[in-house]
Protein backbone atom coordinates (compact mmCIF):
# COMPACT_ATOMS: atom_id res chain seq x y z
CA UNK A 1 0.00 0.00 0.00
CA UNK A 2 1.43 3.50 -1.21
CA UNK A 3 1.25 6.29 1.23
CA UNK A 4 1.27 9.47 -0.19
CA UNK A 5 3.45 10.82 3.40
CA UNK A 6 4.88 8.66 6.27
CA UNK A 7 3.10 10.68 8.32
CA UNK A 8 -0.34 9.67 6.59
CA UNK A 9 -3.52 10.28 8.63
CA UNK A 10 -5.14 7.66 7.19
CA UNK A 11 -2.41 4.52 7.83
CA UNK A 12 -3.99 3.44 11.45
CA UNK A 13 -7.47 3.30 9.62
CA UNK A 14 -6.46 1.62 6.50
CA UNK A 15 -4.49 -0.93 8.63
CA UNK A 16 -7.66 -1.58 11.29
CA UNK A 17 -10.20 -2.26 8.18
CA UNK A 18 -7.43 -4.51 6.95
CA UNK A 19 -7.79 -6.58 10.17
CA UNK A 20 -11.70 -6.17 10.32
CA UNK A 21 -12.00 -7.56 6.99
CA UNK A 22 -9.31 -10.23 7.63
CA UNK A 23 -10.99 -11.44 10.54
CA UNK A 24 -14.33 -11.29 8.96
CA UNK A 25 -12.70 -13.70 6.53
CA UNK A 26 -11.58 -16.02 8.42
CA UNK A 27 -8.65 -16.69 11.34
CA UNK A 28 -6.62 -19.20 8.36
CA UNK A 29 -5.90 -16.25 6.31
CA UNK A 30 -3.01 -13.62 7.41
CA UNK A 31 -2.62 -10.39 5.49
CA UNK A 32 0.26 -8.36 6.11
CA UNK A 33 -0.02 -5.58 4.33
CA UNK A 34 3.39 -3.81 3.11
CA UNK A 35 2.67 -0.09 3.54
CA UNK A 36 5.65 2.63 2.29
CA UNK A 37 5.40 6.41 1.38
CA UNK A 38 6.12 7.82 -1.76
CA UNK A 39 6.53 12.12 -0.92
CA UNK A 40 5.75 13.85 -4.69
CA UNK A 41 7.25 17.16 -5.05
CA UNK A 42 6.53 19.71 -8.10
CA UNK A 43 9.14 20.75 -10.00
CA UNK A 44 8.81 24.67 -10.87
CA UNK A 45 8.81 25.01 -14.99
CA UNK A 46 12.20 26.75 -15.99
CA UNK A 47 9.41 29.71 -17.69
CA UNK A 48 8.15 30.58 -13.73
CA UNK A 49 11.13 31.10 -11.76
CA UNK A 50 11.86 34.36 -12.91
CA UNK A 51 8.59 35.67 -11.40
CA UNK A 52 10.05 36.32 -8.37
CA UNK A 53 13.79 36.56 -8.88
CA UNK A 54 14.97 37.82 -5.55
CA UNK A 55 12.89 35.89 -3.46
CA UNK A 56 15.17 32.98 -1.60
CA UNK A 57 12.42 31.20 -0.09
CA UNK A 58 8.27 31.22 0.85
CA UNK A 59 7.45 29.90 4.09
CA UNK A 60 3.84 29.16 3.89
CA UNK A 61 1.01 29.76 7.23
CA UNK A 62 -1.65 26.69 6.95
CA UNK A 63 -3.68 25.14 9.13
CA UNK A 64 -7.55 23.51 8.14
CA UNK A 65 -9.47 25.38 10.49
CA UNK A 66 -9.88 29.01 10.71
CA UNK A 67 -9.14 30.95 13.66
CA UNK A 68 -5.91 29.60 14.84
CA UNK A 69 -3.64 32.73 14.37
CA UNK A 70 -2.69 32.30 10.94
CA UNK A 71 -1.95 35.65 10.57
CA UNK A 72 -0.66 36.49 13.50
CA UNK A 73 2.04 34.33 13.15
CA UNK A 74 2.60 35.23 9.16
CA UNK A 75 2.65 39.57 10.73
CA UNK A 76 5.39 38.24 13.58
CA UNK A 77 7.55 35.90 11.56
CA UNK A 78 8.02 39.05 8.77
CA UNK A 79 8.31 41.59 11.68
CA UNK A 80 11.41 39.32 12.79
CA UNK A 81 12.99 38.57 9.54
CA UNK A 82 12.72 42.44 8.32
CA UNK A 83 14.26 43.08 12.13
CA UNK A 84 17.26 40.30 11.54
CA UNK A 85 17.51 41.46 8.15
CA UNK A 86 18.39 45.30 9.21
CA UNK A 87 20.39 44.06 11.85
CA UNK A 88 22.54 41.40 10.19
CA UNK A 89 21.92 41.80 6.46
CA UNK A 90 24.11 38.79 5.56
CA UNK A 91 21.68 36.94 6.88
CA UNK A 92 19.34 37.84 4.60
Amino acid sequence: MVLTTPACPLKTAKQDCIDALTKALGSHIIVEPEMISRVTSRQIPVEKKDILPKVKNIVAVVSGKGGVGKSTVAATLLWRWHKACKSRPDRC
